[in-house]
């Protein structure tokens, strides 16, 4: 059944030269996280940087091993350097294989196209090691890409899928924007040119694009498609100013299989929404949907505010859900009875994790195991309070007392189910002048 299901996979694609490009697309945002990671540098520094061992590393919850794999590797900047450039080349070689002419009869042909496939999943797994090796990686900028490629590779009738899950892509960052947080502007890392109510009017008119104008992308109507498309550019084009180049560029390849399907038609990229409501998808396809929907709803099962508990924010888009700020007191207990505030040891984060209880829960694991030895060393208390950048008030987030022992007797940051040391509930929030 497997086999099967891999020759219809590498049939489809080499049958339809839109779907092909669309495979150099995807490879094509491997080469501009390359470029993002290595060359010009991500928010908290180049890649070589924060994995090659002059970085305190922040592991992700499924992976709180990463510190000690690091140090067991240790390998060079030089090595790391070199192991990307062949990440690099080996993406180029699969996008050069997707874009190769074919000859529907010549069995060379649909083994490059094979050769091409098998790139790109090895090329995405290997970019999940990497990221799996420091939580600053994190971002949507990967999240997505890696549900395309993760479709593309694996399901068949992907002129039906793909375009729904792009779609669900602005749909959740779009839900993610219903708060006074976005609409005021308060939202946005950086200054635009557009300031006062110019700039809630363009963020009004964002959340109008991603929750309702998006479905145009689907339309029966060419007109439609291409101006939602054009809508679609010219946000990104203007985002670039806010998030800078690596994001805007992601996109631009991942909304390239729109143009493709629509000069290559074959009949599949209208009636989108219909299929949906009707529920004529594809099984697999509607099973795709649904767990996606899900992971984007599994953040507010757990009560309190996701963008500051970050409980189920690893499973969903976090587009724009806070700019958080943040106080941290973080005490290191002694048994001569001294004490040290180690409230100030936080470096430069995005703004993103700034203010996760993962981070701050890593660093408080970190430091009790660089203590394990010291005689003198008795525990570590952690106390975090978040608020959202228009809030005027802080939330108690963390309140932990002794967490080696903790930490010992097997506390664990749970991605799956609420953690018991996260206090979400509104009635625990710290009545205090915001002064961060």
């Amino acid at each position: 059944m497997i086999r099967r299901h891999y020759t219809r996979l590498i049939d489809e694609l080499f049958a339809d030269r839109a779907l092909r490009i669309f495979g150099a697309s995807l490879l094509g945002t491997q080469l501009f996280t390359f470029l993002f990671w290595i060359i010009m540098g991500a928010e908290n520094g180049s890649l070589i940087d924060i994995i090659g061992g002059r970085a305190d590393p922040i592991c992700w919850p499924y992976f709180e091993s990463c510190a000690e794999l690091r140090e067991f590797l240790n390998w060079s900047p030089l090595l790391w350097r070199v192991i990307f450039t062949f990440w690099f080349a080996l993406a180029m070689a699969g996008v050069g294989l997707f874009l190769w002419p074919t000859d529907s009869r010549s069995a060379n042909d649909r083994r490059r196209v094979a050769a091409g496939w098998w790139i790109l999943l090895a090329t995405q797994v290997f970019k999940w090691l990497v990221l799996s090796l420091d939580y600053r990686m994190m971002g949507n900028y990967h999240y997505m890409p890696f549900i395309i490629s993760f479709a593309y590779l694996f399901f068949t009738q992907r002129r039906l899928l793909l375009p729904l899950l792009i779609i669900g892509f602005y749909v959740s960052a779009g839900s993610l924007k219903l708060n006074y947080e976005w609409l005021s502007g308060g939202a946005l890392y950086r200054d635009t040119f557009l300031d006062g109510v110019w700039l809630q009017v363009a963020c009004a008119y964002v959340l109008f694009l991603e929750l309702i104008l998006i479905w145009g992308i689907v339309s029966k109507r060419s007109w439609l498609r291409w101006l939602t498309l054009a809508q679609l550019a010219a946000f990104h084009a203007f985002s670039w100013q806010v998030v800078g180049f690596f994001y805007p560029m992601i996109m631009a390849c991942l909304l390239s299989l729109f143009p493709l399907m629509w000069m290559r038609p074959q009949g599949d990229e209208i009636g989108h929404g219909e299929r949906l409501l009707a529920g004529r998808l594809p099984r697999p396809h509607l099973l795709a949907i649904a767990a996606y929907a899900f992971a984007q709803l599994l953040p507010q099962i757990y009560g309190g505010d996701p963008a500051l508990t970050s409980e189920g924010r690893l499973w969903s888009l976090n587009m724009f859900d806070s700019k958080s700020r943040c106080s941290v007191l973080a005490i290191a207990r002694h048994r001569d009875g001294t004490s040290i505030d180690m409230s100030h040891f936080r470096r430069e984060l995005g703004v993103r994790i700034h203010c996760d209880p993962i981070v701050y829960m890593n660093d408080m694991r970190r430091l009790c195991r660089l203590n394990r030895g010291n005689p003198n060393f008795t525990d570590v208390d952690l106390y975090l309070n978040s608020r959202r950048a228009t809030d005027t008030q802080y939330t108690r987030i963390l309140a932990e007392t002794n967490l080696c022992a903790k930490f010992e007797s097997g506390l664990d940051y749970n991605i799956l189910f609420p953690n018991v040391f996260i206090q979400p509930a509104p009635s625990r929030a710290l009545q205090h002048k915001a002064t961060l």
